[in-house]
């Protein structure tokens, strides 16, 4: 009896024993499973942040790159300002006659002075102008009455040698020498294109006038008119011409 009792008793202890060693691994197990549970979590927030370390890392290179490139190029501008601003200070400092130098050089060539100024350039230019003005009016007067009146002249010849050619009530030339006959046609065809031109130019003139003042144009037409009527007169104008840049030369 006293034997079974020491056994239950030792068997008790034994069970008591167990029951405590499983509460301690127990505990012992929560305490490892709360410590993994926050390494995993700082592991993954660890992760986390190494990823929005490196967002923002990249984020902010590129924002210096782009305010370093920004800022070359402005400084680029900026030197750019500078030599525009310190070449317009240059060129504002400069006399009048280094400014202008294309100017100068014409002003020299019409009056042949070295001094150079605004007053004395619009002097010279005004007076080449008027130079230039009475040149046009000595070589290219408009004398259409002149024309027309070699035509009524040359008319009247014609009228004259036909009636004293002609006899009968037809307007054949009977009787006439072959050799006359050919010189009648020539003058009759000579006429009859001066007659021509002179219209041709009073009616080009007039409708040319209409549209547009062209000078020049009326000078070519003039120049025409006089090679077909009066090439005396074409020579002297040719020859005028010449006189007068030789004159300017």
């Amino acid at each position: 009896m006293l034997s079974y009792l020491n056994k239950t008793s030792i068997d008790s202890v034994m069970c008591l024993s167990e029951r405590r060693k499983l509460s301690s691994l127990g505990k012992i197990e929560g305490v490892i499973r709360k410590f993994l549970s926050q390494y995993i979590l700082l592991g993954m927030l660890y992760v986390q942040e190494k990823n929005d370390i490196d967002n923002s890392d990249q984020f902010f290179r590129k924002i210096l790159h782009y305010i370093s490139k920004d800022l070359q190029s402005c400084e680029l501008r900026t030197e750019k300002m500078r030599k525009i601003i310190g070449d317009y200070e240059s060129y504002s400092s400069m006399r009048v006659g280094e400014r202008y130098k294309m100017i100068k050089s014409i002003i020299k060539i019409l009056s042949d002075e070295d001094e150079f100024s605004l007053s004395k350039a619009l002097e010279v230019v005004s007076e080449f102008k008027t130079e230039l003005s009475q040149l046009e009016n000595k070589l290219f007067c408009v004398d259409f009455d002149y024309f027309r009146n070699t035509t009524k002249e040359l008319r009247n010849d014609i009228n004259i040698l036909q009636s004293f050619l002609v006899c009968g009530p037809t307007h054949r030339v009977i009787l006439v020498p072959p050799e006359l006959h050919s010189v009648i046609r020539e003058v009759e065809e000579h006429l009859k294109k001066q007659v021509a031109s002179v219209k041709n130019g009073f009616r080009g003139f007039f409708e040319y006038e209409k549209v547009v003042s062209n000078k020049w144009q009326n000078y070519r037409r003039q120049l025409w008119m006089y090679f077909y009527t009066d090439p005396q007169k074409l020579y002297f104008v040719l020859q005028q011409i010449e006189e007068e840049f030789k004159k300017q030369n």
